[in-house]
């Protein structure tokens, strides 16, 4: 059994955010539990990996975006590794964004959540809908695919606020990820 009294800061920071990923990951798939706009589900996973990524850099984000991307990935049907690929390269991509480029704001979380969205969604277009041939598929882009990198953009509010409070809850002994390197 864990003893969490025992563990590290960077320990205890380890486990809450993989228990905040596997939560984020039950309420995605889960059919009667999902926040569904009509016929959008937001793809909690993208705002989460990015809103880690922000705080703790382009490691832990990339490692982060493999463990959602795996996910993902258990919980859908064909998609062959993709979700994991695709979140551990946002992972990594937003982690050497914030540390050579921008602050780690929350503005900042919902614009690179909003663009990971997008690259998402659009690559699952490409791979699944474009390739196959669907008649419309560029209808489906506008329609379905673009506005459900908008509203899962949205949830990035909320992962920034309980990723900072776990930074924040665990980091009472060691150096935290909410420096600003430049």
């Amino acid at each position: 059994m864990l003893k969490f009294s025992n563990m590290s800061e960077t320990a205890k920071r380890r486990w809450l955010l993989l228990a905040v990923a596997v939560f984020t990951a039950i309420i995605q798939h889960t059919p009667g539990f999902n926040l569904k706009i009509g016929t959008l589900s937001p793809m909690l996973l993208v705002p989460f990996v990015v809103c880690v990524a922000m705080y703790e850099r382009s490691l832990t984000g990339l490692v982060y975006g493999l463990v959602a991307g795996a996910l993902w990935d258990f919980a859908s049907s064909g998609a062959d590794g993709m979700y994991t690929l695709m979140l551990a390269t946002v992972g990594f991509a937003v982690g050497i964004i914030v540390t050579l480029y921008i602050r780690n704001r929350l503005f900042s979380a919902v614009v690179l959540s909003l663009g990971s969205s997008a690259a998402v969604s659009v690559a699952y277009w490409l791979v699944f809908i474009l390739r196959k041939g669907y008649e419309g598929s560029f209808g489906i882009l506008f329609t379905h695919f673009i506005p459900l990198a908008v509203y899962s953009s949205v949830f990035a509010i909320i992962y920034y606020y309980i990723i900072g409070l776990i930074i924040k809850a665990t980091s009472k002994t060691e150096g935290t990820g909410l420096t600003y390197i430049r």
